[in-house]
């Protein structure tokens, strides 16, 4: 046993190797080792988001995991917020240990059963349930005070709570909104976005109906994601919930076998079919097709905002030509919705508990958010009291309101359980049997449903 953990730990320093270790002075180090932590320190201060900076008290180094820090885009906005806290807390530092994003789950995992777990780490929130069945997650409830528990957006919040207990931080993250072709409405006689789901699938079938724009290209109404990949599957769960159906119930049960799910699949199929919809494309092929001007109606986060205006021949322009609304629902113009959110995860192995929710309690909070905004832009709060902030009321940021405005009710994906992912894969496949194959939706939806019973072990 303690050869195998010898090995464990060699294969985890070898993997290191190859990630990137920076400090809130933005300078990198070539060190292959994990950052090494120092005992526990008591800190008697309260918030780190509203503090004085704190007294000269024993030496702490946290160790914060992350892809942030591997991007260009956003490493300045990391060791930004990286030095504001130490700024407030002297004697704290963080050391950064950026990897690519496609990687940080593997590494985790990798790193704590070698015994070198990190204080803590951003991840997705589909990555949490790996990380806590692997029994690696220390329990937030303890460590965040709690007017900071309480201030986090409910929907968000429930989606990080494993047995009763909080096991990640949400931050930043994003509703999907929709995102409309104002141009292509007025020509299909629309002067208002739809009110209703009912609406919205009127609205995309005259917007098809135009057929070509000027240059020839093909127009759709609606950009529905069908390849077989897991985030055509999780936004599919738009298209279910609008009509009524649900994956999973409010004890994790899976319910797809229900009548709104084959009228989802229905809808899907008439959609694709009936050319209202491309067929088999991803999110990114789609969100080319609206940046183009090729389709009326397209489901998107906030980044949708910087990627039209990079994909578009007509730039920042372009804006001037599309709006932003909720999803409607059934009978309701604010239908059901979900955030796509990162998460802030805590280590049983780490020796600083204390500094870690301190510092996971401000980069979530208005001070580190405050100053995430200054140096990237276009994040949303995961906190009640974040919205609060001027960037939120600024008119550059005004096509943000709407995403803000959506947190109140905005869903946590269902991600509780381990086969979540694949589960999607097996919805994308569902959509793709009926609009591509013309299979039967309500016997693809007992398929379906015996498919992810299998998955989710039920």
């Amino acid at each position: 046993m303690k050869k195998l953990k010898k090995i464990v730990s060699l294969f985890t320093a070898m993997l290191l190797v190859g990630s990137v270790f920076t400090g809130c002075s933005q300078k990198a180090s070539t060190s292959a080792e994990p950052a090494t932590k120092v005992e526990e320190a008591k800190d008697t201060a309260k918030d780190s988001s509203t503090q004085e900076p704190a007294k000269s008290e024993e030496p702490i180094k946290l160790t914060f995991v992350n892809w942030g820090s591997a991007e260009d885009s956003t490493k300045p906005a990391f060791d930004a917020m990286c030095n504001k806290f130490t700024e407030l807390n002297p004697n704290i530092t963080i050391e950064q240990v950026a990897y690519p994003y496609n990687s940080i789950k593997d590494q985790l995992l990798i790193m704590s059963s070698g015994g070198n777990a990190p204080d803590l780490a951003q991840v997705k929130t589909e990555w949490v349930v790996s990380l806590n069945n692997a029994k690696v997650l220390a329990p937030l409830d303890d460590l965040l005070p709690k007017e900071a528990i309480d201030d986090y957006f409910p929907g968000l919040l429930a989606g990080t709570k494993y047995d009763g207990k909080m096991v990640s931080a949400p931050w930043a993250p994003s509703p999907i909104m929709l995102y409309y072709n104002k141009t292509l409405m007025q020509k299909a006689g629309y002067t208002e976005p739809p009110k209703t789901w009912a609406e919205l699938m009127e609205q995309a079938e005259k917007i098809a109906a135009l057929g070509k724009d000027e240059n020839g290209n093909k127009v759709y109404g609606l950009g529905l994601s069908s390849k077989k990949l897991p985030g055509a599957g999780y936004f599919f769960l738009l298209n279910m919930w609008q009509n009524g159906g649900e994956l999973v119930d409010d004890t994790g049960k899976v319910v797809v076998d229900s009548p709104g799910n084959i009228a989802a699949l229905t809808e899907a199929q008439k959609l694709i079919k009936s050319g209202i919809s491309p067929e088999g494309l991803e999110i990114k092929e789609l969100r080319n097709l609206f940046a183009q001007g090729q389709v009326g109606f397209h489901f998107d986060m906030e980044a949708g905002i910087s990627v039209f205006e990079k994909g578009s021949p007509k730039g920042k322009e372009f804006q001037k030509e599309y709006g932003i609304t909720f999803i409607p629902g059934a009978d309701s113009e604010k239908g059901n919705t979900f955030a796509v959110e990162h998460h802030l995860v805590a280590f049983n192995d780490s020796k600083n508990k204390e500094a870690v929710g301190k510092f996971i309690d401000f980069l979530t909070g208005p001070e580190g958010m405050k100053v995430y905004n200054e140096n990237n832009g276009n994040k949303l709060p995961a906190r009640n009291s974040v919205k609060a902030l001027e960037f939120y009321t600024q008119e550059q940021n005004a096509m943000l309101k709407p995403f803000v405005e959506a947190l109140d009710f905005a869903r946590a994906l269902p991600t509780s359980n381990e086969g979540f992912l694949v589960a999607c894969e097996d919805i994308a496949e569902a959509v793709q049997r009926v609009s591509m194959n013309n299979e039967d939706p309500g016997a693809v939806v007992k398929e379906l449903d015996k498919k992810v019973k299998d998955k989710y072990k039920q």
